[in-house]
């Protein structure tokens, strides 16, 4: 088992200013405020800036990805039971 050293780059390297998490989401930074708010999303804030956490934007993108009732294809929403509708 490789033990990875946590250095100081390695931890900037897994916060991401709002402006680089919105480009991850395709969203507004309005969003990425109101995501914070309400829990789903991970915000550090430090002096006047903040910065999301990339494990909680990789959770967020997971936890809808996994999410039937958010899943849209191409052609049309997709039902929960994975079915188009018409």
């Amino acid at each position: 088992m490789t033990v990875r050293k946590r250095t100081a780059s390695s931890t900037l390297n897994e916060l991401l200013t709002v402006d680089e998490a919105q480009e991850a989401l395709r969203c507004s930074r309005r969003k990425i405020y109101r995501l914070a708010s309400q829990g789903r999303l991970r915000l550090v804030k430090f002096d006047r800036s903040a910065r999301v956490t990339a494990s909680s934007l990789q959770q967020l993108i997971s936890e809808i990805a996994g999410s039937p009732a958010l899943a849209v294809d191409v052609e049309g929403p997709v039902t929960e039971a994975g079915k188009k509708t018409t």
